[in-house]
């Protein structure tokens, strides 16, 4: 995707931003927390959807036509999230805008092939749905001889998730089947939820979950996949394939097995599959920790429980382990860190982005989670509605199904891992990059053998991980010389010679790095130019660390003089000193970014966010630079370690994003 397209979103939340007639308004407001990852990715990843999601329910039996848009007319009257949009508000940010009450239209399509539900799918996916300006839910209808059978939904993920889709099909068969009944009290609405989040005890607790967050990202490894770089496959210029492999592993009774190590260790069937597929995954990366998002509901409040909008999000849990561990302890660890993870589950994603940008400066590396956990709960209503009708099969053995380039975005997946307990599945994706074939078979087999293994000899909860390692033979992945592990990541510190040897200034032949007895990393080399110095050097790192992620800034140099060998230079070089914008790029650039950033720091050679800069604008940024005909940046360069002098680079002049923006208006 070329830079035009990147950027032409971003433009148009611009040109959309939303200003009220009246400040005391109350039909907008800020976004709820679990909102913002999926207003973001809209922007942030162009080249998809925006997480469209489709739901299909059934039409209750006798029901009519004017029946069905009766109740859908009721539904979007009833609850705000069904007719919310979601422009920037004048500030840059985001905001709900609650529409009134409106008559949604509904696409309806005889089913005459027996693909009515694929074919009016298709349809209703076909476009993104743009959360500044489009209606947030698109129904559409199948029709059986004129008799409605279906209702079709698409929907962005930030209007609604999976647990509002429950409670949604529940209430459209109840309105049509009873209409007479009355209904249960709303739950909570999102425009009342996000103006609840800014409570002072609410800012407390956001607080203490922030230290979470910065604890995981001081333990976890820079990357799940060492030697992992998203570019090798590029598209387009940074730019990632979207090349993945699934597979889904059926195998009967592995959720009976793991319930019943969940009950002997007095912990949830979760816990027992994270932590097997924890331990798996960490013989097969060849990583000494675990670091993985975890899906979470967040209706754990009464008040939202029953209310239709976003509330899920992904926490982040980090294990670390160590050959000398025993499964036992891996099992009591997992089910301690998704009781630490959903506990801080409800969360800022513009905050926990800036606290990642911070501790990738502090760490002097990228950081990438890349690996998601999710294990499936189906309402009861779900579960009941599936078992009695459903034939019963004969028990066969373990199936294992492939799917080939599976339409997923690799923005922040390099693997996803599902369970799903009710089918006896478990279901793991992979970047073609990250797993192969047989890897990810590897994976999933040996991750169901550890469950089976452990309800089947209890005893097996005593044997330590590298005993356990040559039980499942397990073979990990083997890194080429060059690379050494600092700071709980492996790092390619051959490549970081080559880097820092490719400096003019420095004398390529003098360039050693070595670790010392602190485990730190130590840079030493000489020169002639007395400039360059530690904040010289850790400042020219900083600027390449997005395109080089295996590397990381060592966190000491040494500089020597080249003629006399004498140490001219010695620190952490962390006292980088403020410079204002100077080329006409970085004045663009900063233009753009005070603009939304009232008061930042001025100043190019620290990054976007360590100036005081907001993730919740980035958006708007790019989007403001692109109205002044700029293109060459997205939302997430604004959010990495580098400094900004070394984002202002990438910016070019193009007018084609002037004919664009013209286009657009």
């Amino acid at each position: 995707m070329d830079d035009i397209e990147r950027i032409s979103r971003c433009v148009s939340a611009i040109d959309s931003a939303f200003t009220p007639d009246d400040p005391g308004e109350r039909t907008h407001g800020e976004l709820m927390r679990s909102q913002e990852y999926y207003w973001f990715f809209y922007y942030a990843v162009p080249e998809c959807k925006g997480i469209l999601i489709s739901d299909v329910f059934p039409v209750p039996d006798g029901a009519t036509v004017q029946a069905v848009e009766a109740a859908v007319d009721h539904l979007v009257r009833r609850h705000e999230a069904l007719r919310t949009t979601y422009p920037l508000g004048p500030h840059g940010r985001p905001v709900q805008h609650v529409l009134e009450p409106y008559r949604a239209p509904i696409l309806t399509r005889e089913d005459r092939a027996g693909e009515g539900v694929e074919e009016v799918t298709a349809l209703l996916t076909r476009e993104p749905i743009d959360p500044a300006v489009d209606q947030p839910v698109r129904f559409g209808l199948v029709t059986a001889d004129g008799v409605p059978t279906w209702l079709v939904l698409a929907f962005s993920h930030l209007t609604l998730d999976a647990g509002s889709c429950h409670l949604l099909r529940d209430e459209f068969s109840a309105r049509i089947s009873h209409p007479e009944r009355p209904e249960q009290a709303v739950g909570r609405q999102p425009l009342a939820q996000a103006a609840f989040e800014k409570t002072d005890k609410q800012d407390r607790q956001h607080t203490a979950v922030m230290k979470y967050w910065n604890k995981c990202l001081t333990d976890m490894p820079n990357m799940t996949f060492p030697s992992y770089r998203k570019d090798l496959n590029a598209v387009g210029p940074d730019e990632g394939s979207t090349a993945f492999t699934a597979a889904t592993l059926t195998h009967p009774g592995i959720s009976a097995a793991a319930e019943s190590v969940a009950k002997a260790h007095r912990i949830s069937g979760s816990a027992v599959f994270l932590s097997a597929y924890a331990i798996v995954l960490s013989m097969v990366s060849g990583q000494r920790s675990f670091a993985s998002y975890i899906t979470s509901s967040n209706r754990f409040d009464p008040a939202v429980s029953s209310s239709m909008g976003c509330f899920f999000q992904s926490s982040v849990l980090v294990m670390e382990s160590s050959p000398e561990e025993t499964v036992g302890d891996l099992l009591r660890k997992s089910s301690r860190a998704i009781l630490m993870s959903m506990r801080n589950g409800r969360y800022s994603y513009w905050s926990a982005r800036e606290e990642m940008a911070r501790k990738a400066d502090e760490r002097g590396m990228m950081l990438r989670i890349g690996a998601h956990y999710n294990y499936v709960v189906l309402p009861e209503s779900e579960k009941e509605e599936q078992s009695p009708d459903s034939p019963v099969e004969e028990e066969t053995g373990p199936v294992l199904e492939w799917e080939e380039d599976v339409d997923w975005e690799d923005y922040d997946t390099d693997v996803y891992f599902r369970v799903h307990p009710t089918k006896d599945e478990i279901f793991l994706l992979a970047h073609d990059l990250v797993l192969q074939r047989h890897e990810i078979e590897r994976t999933l087999r040996s991750t169901v053998e550890l469950v089976a293994l452990l309800a089947e000899s209890p005893e097996l909860a005593d044997m330590d991980l590298a005993t356990l390692k040559t039980r499942l033979d397990i073979s990990p992945r083997s890194l080429p010389a060059g690379w050494e592990f600092i700071d709980n990541s492996w790092i390619n510190v051959s490549e970081l010679a080559d880097v820092l040897r490719s400096i003019p200034q420095v004398d390529a032949a003098s360039v050693s790095l070595v670790t010392n007895e602190s485990g730190e990393l130590e840079a030493h080399l000489a020169s002639t130019d007395p400039a360059v110095g530690p904040s010289f050097l850790r400042h020219h790192l900083l600027g390449l660390l997005p395109g080089r992620p295996n590397i990381m800034v060592p966190q000491k140099f040494l500089v020597y003089d080249k003629v006399s060998g004498a140490l001219h230079q010695e620190g952490d070089g962390r006292d980088i000193a403020d410079t204002l914008p100077g080329t006409p790029e970085e004045h663009v650039l900063f233009a753009a970014i005070e603009r939304f950033n009232p008061g930042i720091t001025r100043s190019v050679s620290r990054s976007y966010v360590l100036c005081g800069g907001s993730a919740g604008v980035t958006t708007a940024i790019v989007g403001e630079l692109g109205r002044n005909g700029y293109a060459g940046i997205i939302p997430d360069d604004l959010l990495a370690p580098q400094p900004i002098s070394a984002i202002a680079a990438k910016l070019r002049k193009n007018d084609l994003v002037n004919v664009t923006v013209a286009a657009l208006d």
